[in-house]
């Protein structure tokens, strides 16, 4: 779908378009999306959770954003407290145009996956060694205090420039990590290891700017590994890593610059 063919009365600047292409794509819009009385996300997730069973549920989460209800910072409790009339008028209307039971014995994976579906650039995984520290799939990071689960969808974040950390309102979780697998993309880079001192091969997977998984291994010998190995030797003491007796047979020769000393001189792993 594309928003730059929309007759506008005051068109939003570039960015903005692009920004609402962007999502769109995202959300694999449709037109029965366009049919529902919600922004894009929340059509995207009362569709996509009728369509994995729980109709009831997702309309439920569609209200409790739509209205701005607040109270748990976690939003399967949310759903089960005490709304305020306008929620419920919301709710009550978005179940007459998506009607339906949840199927029996449905948990909230099927929820959370509908949720996935509706914020996939809204994913955030705990700082290794934090309580409170989320790294953000959009990039940076935001405080969530006691979070309880390794990776949740941040639907609500407060920005605080003058106070430090965005401020996450209100996370849905736990979401499992194969769920995110399927947008997850595969980047393969050479670093130095100074305490193995050597050259190793690092392959990320990552889901947009979050890293969910790293395999290092010694990196084979190439132009690129070696190249990287005598930078890290010339910045450091050279003998440790070169053959000697190369060395010295070059000594002899005009090439005995360390900028003339050779990937084939070193070990890369």
């Amino acid at each position: 779908m594309n928003v730059e063919n929309l007759d506008w009365l005051d068109a939003p600047p570039a960015a903005a378009i692009a920004a609402a292409n962007i999502l769109l794509d995202q959300l694999d819009a449709s037109p029965r999306m366009a049919e529902m009385p919600l922004p894009p996300r929340l059509s995207k997730l009362v569709l996509e959770a009728a369509e994995r069973g729980v109709p009831e549920k997702g309309c439920a989460v569609a209200a409790v954003l739509s209205g701005g209800e607040r109270g748990s910072p976690d939003l399967l409790s949310l759903i089960d407290s005490q709304w305020q009339p306008q929620t419920q008028h919301i709710h009550d209307q978005l179940r007459r145009s998506v009607p339906g039971r949840d199927r029996k014995g449905a948990g909230d994976e099927a929820l959370l996956r509908a949720v996935l579906t509706a914020f996939p650039d809204r994913v955030a995984r705990r700082r290794p060694g934090s309580s409170e520290e989320l790294l953000l799939s959009a990039g940076g990071s935001a405080r969530f205090p006691d979070c309880r689960h390794e990776i949740v969808v941040a639907l609500d974040i407060e920005q605080r420039k003058d106070r430090g950390l965005p401020l996450i309102r209100l996370v849905a979780g736990p979401i499992a990590l194969d769920w995110l697998l399927d947008r997850a993309t595969e980047r393969v880079t050479l670093e130095w290891n100074r305490t193995a001192e050597r050259v190793e091969q690092v392959t990320a997977l990552l889901y947009d700017s979050l890293v969910l998984d790293v395999d290092r291994v010694p990196s084979p010998r190439t132009e690129a590994s070696s190249a990287l190995l005598v930078e890290k030797a010339l910045e450091t003491d050279i003998g440790r890593f070169a053959d000697r007796d190369a060395l010295a047979a070059r000594g002899k020769s005009r090439e005995t610059s360390p900028k003339h000393v050779t990937g084939e001189m070193f070990q890369t792993s």
